[in-house]
């Protein structure tokens, strides 16, 4: 597929001719306006303002490629840079790179922010060797200083010493590796880096016990070094004690914690460990709001992350971000189970989570209304079957109950139509009223695999009735999304969804529907998951025939452009927008003007026109008026203009949601 990027010079030239008067009708204005459907000479897309709107397709040269997204937004008020967002994800060995952005949609190269030396011999570069996953940054107010979790497979094998002389492939190196998967921290004083390593070889023991360095430095003897069968590693006079002491958690206590655990889950890791060695991925560190600290990760019994391996979720309180409190644990999820300690009675239990790998990592906290909100990604990475589940406690540490289908359980997760596969991996990012999700998604939604790139989309917060029928705040997306056209958020555009303001009226309701569907701000997304949620909680407005929507505002209101998100079924849908009628003030006289057949954007927005994408608007975009009223006409498309649609159906019209870009 043929991707362009916009003309800067022919977007200019549109938006001067915005609003131009090009003819009278009964007393009102036609307004000149653009529209998404501008396309350039041999665009496979309609160029967009991106000082509004933003896709998440996949554009060469622009996209970040990668995997595992964590973002932090940059709250050291002297930083000339405070109140931007940096961006991490996984892309190879050797090094971690970053990216900072003003929107979270435009994404700029920093750079690498830490890095394998050029000597390859040294520890540093050994322990960067492979395996350099999911890496994620917070930044600590009391000390001003920045710390980056991430997890490595580290070069200890005695038959390679040198990472850049190793020809074998990243899979080689990685199983040729002994060690795999160890957790790890690097603190700096700029997000920027360079990030470095903690040696802790002087407060650190083995897992039996034995210091790894004498309090004079003397280094531990081959015995000594021997005691957790370090075995072919002897290129380092210090056993592997060279990995080992850079690790995150201190090999003999959080050995101790996992032996006397009183969970038998987590007390297997000792069964399956002959070496003593901790092993952890997709680590995430967590500020609740009373000041407490918290880290999450990913961890399975043998550390070897295959398909069959019941990984899971655990937790952990932090004293600091470099010391753990040991005694605090815990696993915070089960596969294929909504709870832990759920017993196996031949229920079907989590369903969604029982399509491919046994698997639960990614982990990201969330606290609302006096709530922790745990998502994290099931199923293995490389399917269409990856996605993003929440689970909800009234503690940072659990228990957790993961949330059922009916209840939005499943927040992210590909689309029917195969546009969009493996959406998972996410990070959640808070300004202001508004949450992001920021996630990645397969290049190739049709094999998935390794090759992915990062996306975004809206989350909002939805009260549903749990499964006792107690209120219940849950999470929701407007997503995911591809190729369709989204407002980019309040704080980068500077305007905001002003529908919710307005009363709403409809003509032709079928019964059971509501006008305040079209401005509930929820986008009906077709996923083939959560379908009873769905028809429960986010719904798109129904008519049996041709429709006039009225929004109506108490005051006059500064309008920027609309958005009219078209059906989740091409059933349903509308093939373009009849009229669109705003009342308005000039000069405080009362005036009309009105846009005639607002297209829809059928190639960006459609399969050829026998499925529709998900989230896909008409939109215009025009200069600021003062509006009182907004009148929409809206016809159900024809059987001539759209082969699929139906009009037989009771709902020949269904239209998903209105955006009014403004400001109060």
């Amino acid at each position: 597929m043929k991707y362009m990027r916009k003309s800067k010079a022919l977007l200019l030239l549109l938006l001067a001719g915005i609003m131009t008067v090009t003819g009278c009708s009964h007393g009102k204005v036609k307004m000149s306006y653009y529209d998404e459907c501008k396309y350039e000479d041999n665009a496979e897309y309609s160029s967009i303002n991106e000082n509004l709107f933003y896709r998440n397709e996949l554009v060469l040269n622009k996209t970040v490629r990668g995997a595992d997204p964590a973002v932090m937004q940059i709250t050291d008020r002297s930083d000339p840079d405070y109140g931007k967002f940096i961006l991490l994800v996984t892309t190879g060995s050797y090094s971690f790179s970053a990216w900072m952005s003003s929107d979270l949609a435009n994404w700029e190269s920093i750079g690498p922010i830490m890095q394998a030396d050029d000597d390859s011999t040294t520890d540093k570069s050994k322990v960067l060797y492979a395996d350099t996953w999911a890496p994620e940054m917070i930044y600590d107010k009391e000390n001003g200083k920045y710390y980056l979790f991430f997890s490595a497979t580290p070069c200890n094998k005695a038959s390679v010493t040198n990472y850049k002389n190793d020809t074998g492939s990243t899979t080689n190196r990685i199983f040729n590796a002994e060690y795999k998967n160890i957790p790890y921290v690097a603190v700096s004083d700029s997000f920027r880096g360079p990030f470095e390593l903690i040696d802790r070889a002087d407060e650190y023991s083995y897992a039996d016990g034995t210091k790894m360095m004498t309090a004079d430095g003397t280094e531990v003897t081959k015995a000594a070094s021997a005691a957790i069968e370090h075995n072919e590693i002897t290129d380092n006079a210090m056993g592997y004690s060279y990995f080992l002491k850079y690790a995150l958690f201190d090999p003999y206590k959080i050995w101790n914690a996992i032996v006397n655990s009183s969970d038998p889950y987590v007390k297997e890791i000792a069964e399956y460990e002959p070496q003593k060695v901790f092993r952890g991925i997709d680590l995430h560190p967590f500020v609740a709001s009373n000041g407490d600290k918290y880290l999450y990760f990913t961890c399975n019994k043998d550390g070897s992350y295959s398909d069959n391996n019941n990984t899971y979720i655990m937790g952990i309180k932090m004293n600091s971000w470099t010391e753990p409190d040991y005694s605090t644990l815990s696993r915070l999820t089960r596969y294929g189970y909504y709870e832990v300690d759920d017993i196996d009675d031949g229920s079907d239990g989590a369903t969604y989570e029982k399509q491919d790998a046994n698997i639960n990592e990614g982990a990201w906290m969330t606290e609302h209304n006096g709530k922790y909100y745990l998502t994290f990604s099931a199923n293995g990475y490389g399917t269409t079957y990856y996605k993003v589940i929440q689970a909800i406690s009234d503690s940072p540490l659990g228990p957790f109950r993961k949330l059922t289908e009916n209840e939005g359980g499943v927040l992210l997760g590909a689309d029917s139509i195969d546009t969009i596969s493996g959406p998972g991996h996410h990070a959640l990012v808070e300004v202001g009223n508004e949450m992001y999700i920021v996630y990645h998604k397969h290049d190739d939604p049709l094999t998935g695999g390794n090759a992915r790139h990062i996306a975004m989309n809206k989350v909002r917060w939805i009260t549903i009735k749990d499964k006792n029928g107690n209120d219940l705040d849950v999470m929701y997306t407007n997503g995911p999304t591809d190729s369709t056209v989204q407002l980019l958020p309040d704080f980068a555009n500077g305007y905001t969804n002003v529908a919710s303001k307005a009363k709403v009226t409809a003509t032709k309701l079928l019964k059971e529907s509501k006008a305040d569907y079209l401005t509930d701000g929820y986008i009906p997304i077709l996923t083939g998951v959560n379908s009873i949620f769905m028809d429960n909680y986010v719904k798109a407005a129904e008519f049996s025939g041709e429709t006039t929507v009225t929004l109506s505002f108490d005051d006059y209101t500064i309008v920027k452009g609309i958005m009219i998100f078209n059906s989740e079924t091409i059933e349903n849908a509308f093939y373009d927008i009849s009229r669109i009628e705003f009342k308005y003030s000039d000069n405080g006289k009362e005036k009309t003007k009105f846009i005639n057949n607002l297209k829809f954007d059928w190639t960006a927005n459609s399969n050829q026109g026998f499925s529709m994408k998900p989230a896909g608007a008409a939109i215009a975009e025009f200069n600021e008026i003062k509006v009182k009223e907004i009148k929409i006409k809206i016809k159900p498309a024809t059987a001539e203009q759209i082969m699929t649609h139906d009009a037989t159906r009771e709902a020949q019209l269904a239209i998903g949601d209105i955006a009014v870009i403004g400001k109060e």
